[in-house]
């Protein structure tokens, strides 16, 4: 569901998706500085469009985070997702850079690593109180 809605931005009409890698260019805005646009989005973060970035590239990435370490037993630790975490996401930038269908921002990466971060944080502290009920019985 992330690659349809972050990468391919399909709405259902694989027309419009056709014409829309049709009618972009290279000349999208590329980042590859870390903190470039976060730091711009955190100066107007009272305005919507810097909240909608912020929260759009974070929030949407949680349930990776916590649903991985559910779906795929050896993703059980910490490290491992965040390293298939950050190899997804470095993936999605790459084919929204290839396909022009968006612009690789490294500062994506930073945020959606948030969201599988904070994801997996909730996942590992669920855990842990249930292995604290299991063990008290």
């Amino acid at each position: 569901m992330l690659l349809c809605v972050v990468v391919f931005k399909f709405r259902g009409s694989f027309t419009e998706l056709g014409d829309k890698i049709a009618a972009t260019s290279f000349d999208t805005n590329n980042n590859f500085v870390p903190f470039r646009t976060i730091g711009v989005q955190l100066a107007h973060i009272s305005e919507g469009w810097a909240k909608f970035n912020l929260l759009g590239n974070t929030i949407p990435f949680i349930p990776f985070g916590f649903l991985l370490p559910i779906v795929y037993k050896k993703a059980s630790s910490f490290k491992r997702v965040f390293i298939i975490g950050l190899i997804f996401i470095i993936l999605i930038e790459i084919i929204q850079f290839a396909t022009r269908l968006g612009s690789f921002d490294v500062d994506d990466i930073l945020l959606n690593m948030l969201g599988i971060l904070f994801g997996c944080a909730v996942y590992m502290t669920q855990r842990k109180r249930r292995k604290a009920k299991q063990s008290a019985k």
